[in-house]
């Protein structure tokens, strides 16, 4: 199943249970809603991974993208615009 929300959906209402990235679930475990199974089996990830295929040759439009996302995980010092500021620990991944 590719679609979060369905997935999250369906775990809400105890039809299953669901492997999502806890910003989608911190709300409804934070409600008693979801609860946290294997907690000791689960380790943190960086909030994004962006793949791509040549470190060397990498495209203007694809290196403004990835300027971008640095700029906007990092810890912010000024408020940034509507949209732009991601959640989580910050930092790491990119």
């Amino acid at each position: 199943m590719n679609d979060v929300a369905v997935m999250l959906d369906a775990a809400v209402d105890g039809i299953g249970i669901a492997n999502l990235i806890s910003s989608y679930t911190e709300r409804h475990v934070a409600d008693g809603r979801l609860v946290q199974l294997l907690a000791d089996w689960t380790t943190p990830l960086p909030d994004l991974t962006l793949y791509y295929p040549d470190r060397k040759r990498v495209p203007p439009k694809l290196r403004a993208l990835i300027d971008f996302l640095r700029v906007a995980n990092e810890p912010a010092t000024t408020p940034m615009p509507p949209g732009v500021l991601l959640q989580g620990s910050r930092g790491a991944g990119l």
